[in-house]
Parts: structure tokens; sequence; C-alpha cells
């Protein structure tokens, strides 16, 4: 939509630097960033194609804020529950 052409520059940047983060793991090197689907509060999600199998693949990039730090010192319970959840999805 207009988000995404109204900050293109700013979406380019936020675009190499997730595909700089995912070239250091090796089970996230052979996706490539396609575009920012969309944000909410815990988050970015960007569309990939996965070059291993040639699947296209959504990218979760979340974002800790303080309220969130401030419920306890490790990883915000949201995150976990969230990721459980889509790791548990067949699709």
């Amino acid at each position: 939509g207009a988000e995404l052409v109204a900050g293109g520059d700013q979406i380019e940047d936020e675009i190499q630097e997730i595909q700089s983060d995912l070239m250091f793991s090796p089970n996230t090197s052979s996706l490539r960033v396609i575009r920012k689907i969309g944000s909410g509060a815990y988050g970015t999600v960007y569309s990939a194609r996965d070059d291993a199998n040639d699947r296209i693949v959504a990218i979760k990039k979340f974002t800790i804020t303080d309220a969130h730090e401030q419920e306890d010192h490790g990883m915000p319970v949201t995150i976990i529950r969230e990721t459980g959840l889509l790791r548990s999805l067949n699709h």
C-alpha cells in the first residue's frame, strides 16, 4: 500500500538490514528478502524467497520495547508465545 511507496528509502534500508542479519545464520542464509509486508505492535513482517527450495516465506523481526523488557529480564513472554504458535502452523 501507500506505506510501502511513501517510505521507499527507509524501507530499502530496513530490508538491507534484515538481509544482513539473515546471512549470519545457516538456517536463514538462503533467504532473500523481497519486500516489507507490514508492521505492528510486536514487529515487522517481510516476504522472502527461500533460494534453497524456491518457496516464498514470511519473516517476522520482533520489536522489543521498554515495556517488554521490564516484564522480565529474558525474552518477552508475548514473543515466546507467538513464536510457538507460528512454529506449530502447518502451511
